[in-house]
């Protein structure tokens, strides 16, 4: 069956297997709050669990909120920030199929649980800490983003022999230079006019 057609995703049994395998959240206070064949949301007084399978990609994933502050989160950001080593493998499961529904559903669960038995929701500086992680990712992506079109452009006065223009470009980023980059600036430094 091709999936682009799959407009009723009832028969996939997404929402049964969720409440099934998220069965352990009951215990912690939560309680099913919405479950629809593509989404199903958990509560308790001030915590919002959904788990969901992706209209388009068909990945099954799940976000995490305070419902006293205003971020959601994704999994894979839980996990970066209490298992570090599993993020680093791990990608949201992506199926059409009864059997890879029931799969992706129950290894979401099993690491979720692994997470919640890390004391994650018991933790009063957890949202704080999702939001400090979530801020840092976007400081070092942007970093990265600079010190690329940088290097580009670095690239291009080198090739001319412009080493003031190497400079003047790579100088804002100086600090954040790899050891190639920082030796060609120190070329430059030296060979420019500045």
């Amino acid at each position: 069956m091709d999936s682009q057609y799959i407009i009723d995703r009832g028969f996939l049994r997404f929402a049964d297997e969720v409440k099934i395998q998220f069965a352990f959240l009951e215990s912690l206070g939560f309680r099913c709050v919405r479950s629809e064949p593509r989404l199903v949301r958990f509560e308790s007084l001030d915590i919002a669990i959904c788990v969901y399978h992706e209209k388009l990609s068909y990945e099954i994933g799940s976000t995490i909120e305070s419902l006293v502050g205003s971020d959601t989160y994704s999994f894979s950001e839980i996990l970066r920030l209490v298992y570090s080593e599993l993020a680093e493998q791990y990608r949201d499961y992506a199926t059409h199929t009864v059997e890879g529904v029931a799969k992706g559903v129950r290894e979401l669960a099993e690491l979720f649980r692994k997470c919640v038995d890390a004391r994650i929701l018991n933790d009063s500086e957890f949202f704080p800490r999702l939001k400090q992680q979530r801020d840092e990712w976007a400081r070092n992506y942007a970093i990265e983003t600079q010190l690329f079109q940088a290097r580009k452009k670095s690239d291009i006065a080198w090739k001319e022999g412009d080493f003031s223009k190497v400079v003047q470009i790579l100088i804002p980023l100086r600090e954040h230079l790899n050891s190639s980059d920082s030796k060609k600036f120190e070329y430059a430094l030296k060979h420019s006019n500045a």
